[in-house]
């Protein structure tokens, strides 16, 4: 037998980054702007969107809901689809990956859907790419 299929399994999981980046690229501006404006989140929204900005660069220690919000807000190539969409998966901290990983083990995506469907998009691209 040739090969170990390793190929295949990195292109498998490569299709579900791209098609969970996509799902997060595609969310409706009103969907994020609704999760924004949440004064004080369910804490399930805050840690996903917490993963979130830690694979996409952020350091731990300024990760705070005040800074996802501003994360939020901005538009253009600075908005979260498009940071997401412009993401080198081979650029993020280990730390940050298992740190990230760490959090998504407390839900699972049916709970999360069950608060925002939004978010649930953002859950499931973070866990595709901490399983990279």
């Amino acid at each position: 037998m040739e090969g170990s299929g390793k190929p295949v399994e990195h292109d498998r999981r490569m299709s579900i980054i791209s098609q969970a980046s996509m799902a997060v690229s595609q969310l409706p501006k009103e969907n994020l702007q609704e999760i924004k404006s949440y004064a004080k989140p369910p804490e399930a929204v805050k840690e996903v969107l917490s993963a979130a900005m830690l694979l996409l660069g952020h350091q731990e220690s300024e990760v705070n809901w005040k800074m996802v919000q501003k994360c939020l807000a901005k538009l253009g190539e600075d908005s979260l689809q498009q940071r997401v969409a412009d993401m080198d998966l081979e650029k993020i901290p280990q730390k940050n990956t298992e740190k990230a990983k760490a959090i998504l083990s407390k839900y699972d995506a049916d709970k999360i859907a069950k608060i925002s469907l939004a978010v649930k998009a953002i859950y499931v691209w973070v866990d595709a790419v901490t399983e990279y």
